[in-house]
Order: C-alpha cells, then sequence, then structure tokens
C-alpha cells in the first residue's frame, strides 16, 4: 500500500467531515434565510460523494485481500462507477454554484423574482439524479474532462463579472452576499491552482506522449492535489460560515460633551 493509498481517504474523510460541520452551520442561519440554495446542494454533494469515496476505498481493500469471497463482476463495476461519480458529481456542484453568483451580477433585477437562485439549485439536484440513473450511457473520461472545463470557465465569468459590477452593486449587496462571493472567489483561485493546471497538465503529457504509458505516481498527484484543493476550500467555506456566527456588530460609542445630559 502506497502513501498515496493512505492520503487519499484521509483527505476524503477531512473533506466529509468540514461539510457536515458546514451544513450543520449553514441550516441554523435565520428562519427568513432560504436553504435550498446552491451553496447547500455543494455540501450536501461534497458530504454524499465523500462518503460513497470512502466506501469505494474499503471495498477495494476488500477485493484485494478477500479477492475469492468478495470479487464479483457487477460489484467492481458499480464500484468504479461510484468512485468516477464522486469526482463528477462535485465538479458539476460547484460549477453551478458559480454560475449562480455570476447571475447575480449579470441580471440582479430579475433574480430575485424570477427565483433563479432555486432554479439553479433544481438543476443541480435533476442533473445529479439523472446522472445516477444513466452513468451507463456517459464516456467518463470525456465527461470528466468537460466538467472540469465547465467549472473552470464559470470560475472565469464569475470573476469577470465581479471585477465589472462589483463596485456598482457593492452597496446593495447584503452581507451574507458577500461572504458567498467571497467563498467562490477563493473557490475560483484554490481550483485553477490545485485542479485545473495539474489536470492541464497531465492531459498536455497524454496528447503529446500518446504512446507512452502515463505513471501511476503522476495520475495520483493529480488526483491527490484536486483533493486537496477541496478540502482547502471547505476549511475556508467553515471558517466563513462559523466567523459570521460569532460576529458581533459593535456600535461606536460617543463621549458626550460637557454640560449635555445622558437622560432624555
Amino acid at each position: 500500500m502506497s502513501c498515496f493509498d493512505i492520503l487519499l481517504p484521509v483527505v476524503k474523510a477531512c473533506i466529509l467531515l468540514l461539510n457536515v460541520f458546514s451544513l450543520f452551520i449553514y441550516m441554523r442561519r435565520p428562519p427568513q434565510t432560504s436553504r435550498f440554495t446552491t451553496l447547500a446542494v455543494v455540501f450536501v454533494t461534497h458530504i454524499v460523494c465523500s462518503a460513497a469515496s470512502l466506501l469505494c476505498y474499503v471495498a477495494a481493500i476488500l477485493d484485494e485481500h478477500y479477492y475469492r469471497f468478495f470479487y464479483n463482476e457487477e460489484v467492481a463495476i458499480v464500484v468504479n462507477v461510484t468512485g468516477f461519480l464522486a469526482d463528477f458529481l462535485p465538479i458539476i456542484a460547484c460549477a453551478i454554484f458559480a454560475l449562480d453568483r455570476m447571475l447575480v451580477f449579470a441580471i440582479p433585477l430579475l433574480y430575485r423574482p424570477w427565483k433563479i437562485g432555486h432554479k439553479m439549485t433544481l438543476s443541480v439536484v435533476i442533473f445529479h439524479f439523472v446522472n445516477l440513473l444513466h452513468v451507463g450511457v456517459v464516456i467518463l473520461s470525456i465527461a470528466f474532462s468537460v466538467a472540469l472545463f465547465f467549472e473552470t470557465v464559470m470560475y472565469a465569468v464569475f470573476i469577470f463579472f465581479l471585477r465589472l459590477h462589483h463596485k456598482r452593486l457593492f452597496n446593495t449587496l447584503s452581507s451574507e452576499n458577500k461572504q458567498t462571493n467571497h467563498i467562490v472567489l477563493f473557490q475560483a483561485v484554490i481550483h485553477t491552482l490545485f485542479s485545473t493546471i495539474p489536470n492541464a497538465v497531465l492531459y498536455a503529457f497524454m496528447f503529446v506522449k500518446v504512446d507512452e504509458a502515463i505513471p501511476g505516481s503522476a495520475v495520483d498527484i493529480v488526483l491527490l492535489s484536486s483533493y486537496l484543493s477541496i478540502s482547502i476550500i471547505s476549511v475556508f467555506t467553515l471558517y466563513k460560515l462559523m466567523a459570521k456566527k460569532v460576529s458581533v456588530k459593535v456600535v461606536p460609542y460617543t463621549t458626550p460633551k460637557a454640560g449635555t445630559s445622558l437622560s432624555k
């Protein structure tokens, strides 16, 4: 068992716990605020997919040590497909999350009346169910590459609209919207550094060295880097949610002038 075989499930377990805590804090928001949001779906997606990855890891260990008793071709297919979906679905959830935030800037006057946030959230849920029901017709490697590219493009578009409309809409955005935008912006930077660039380098190597096998260690490094990006983002998100939860509004105190009464 290599160090990557140990690190990958540890990182996945951290992602699971961090998002459980984040979802718990997020659900304790004031009653008047919506809980059916794209950010909530991101939390749930990370929780479910991380748990599925850990189960696949346990199944792989059982397959390795108890091959005669455990192995079944259908089980092996389910484990492999589940492992792919556990990496694929969070990408889509995060991409729609960025798209949702971009629409806040692009069409601010229509965002609430048209309930775009709820529609974006519902679209992620429907997409997840469709993939679970029809995963057999999905070309796995192509779907993952397209999803990763789509997520990166959504972050780029979000940053563009953020720079374009930030000054104009800064005073009209609620503290909750500002907090969410900070999460997406941080997510975009970390995703690019730890996921997009390593995967792009790996795909470039595959394109140039068509006839050469890719070292397994290179794939493990890219995969671990992608998981680390999610864990770093999860830590930052939890920090932002906790900072909002424990924040206290401080009202400046002005010393009364001489000769004035403190009571009226």
